[in-house]
């Protein structure tokens, strides 16, 4: 049986369901602070434990193949025989992910050396010169 459901029902059931969600939340504000160390401890244990495990299945489970990076070619290459001409590694900003791509030729190598580069991140403040520099050494204050 098909249900059909009107926008207004929608939303009700958008809101039901993220009030749940946030219901099932530890409350870092109120809780006592024995508790919250305690909670953050455990979830400090579970990300290492989940990143020693995802380190391990990436190690395992290795990428065999994938496509040229130049989209005029985009040829499939076969990594595990290692003929290919190139390749280069980068960390995306938005996933935090690294991500590698491959060239088949050398001249794929090249468009992808000017193409694959890494996005700029957050725009750093100017480092502004002191004044005056105190160069003297520390004297001791006892």
């Amino acid at each position: 049986m098909e249900t059909i459901l009107t926008p207004e029902q929608r939303v009700e059931r958008a809101r039901l369901a993220a009030s749940t969600r946030w219901n099932k939340r530890f409350d870092w504000e109120m809780a006592p602070l024995d508790e919250c160390k305690t909670m953050l401890a455990d979830l400090r244990s579970e990300a290492e434990r989940g990143g020693l495990i995802l380190q391990r299945r990436m190690s395992v489970e290795r990428v065999t193949d994938a496509n040229c990076y130049n989209p005029t070619c985009n040829k499939p290459i076969d990594i595990a025989s290692g003929r290919f001409a190139g390749s280069r590694s980068r960390i995306n900003n938005d996933t935090g992910l690294m991500e590698t791509a491959y060239a088949c030729s050398a001249a794929c190598f090249l468009y992808l050396s000017s193409n694959f580069t890494h996005s700029p991140g957050a725009k750093r403040e100017p480092v502004i010169a002191p004044e005056m520099v105190n160069n003297e050494p520390a004297k001791p204050s006892i």
